[in-house]
C-alpha cells in the first residue's frame, strides 16, 4: 500500500529493531533493579550513535527552549 511505501522511504532498515532493543533494555532495568536513570534514548541512524535521555530537570528544560 501507499503507507507502507512511504514508511519504507522515510526510515532505514533495522531502526524498529534498534528502538525495540532500547525499549526492552530500559524495561528490563526497571523490572530487574526497580528503577531507571533515563527516560529513553536518541538513536541517530546515520552514525549509529545512541545517546541516553537521562532523568534530569536541566536536560528536559533544554527541550522547552
Amino acid at each position: 500500500s501507499c503507507s507502507v511505501a512511504e514508511a519504507i522511504s522515510r526510515q532505514d532498515f533495522g531502526i524498529n529493531q534498534r528502538v525495540a532493543g532500547e525499549a526492552s533494555g530500559l524495561l528490563w532495568r526497571l523490572v530487574r533493579h526497580g528503577q531507571v536513570d533515563r527516560h529513553g534514548s536518541f538513536i541517530y541512524q546515520e552514525s549509529g550513535e545512541v545517546l541516553p535521555l537521562y532523568i534530569d530537570e536541566e536536560q528536559w528544560r533544554s527541550f522547552a527552549a
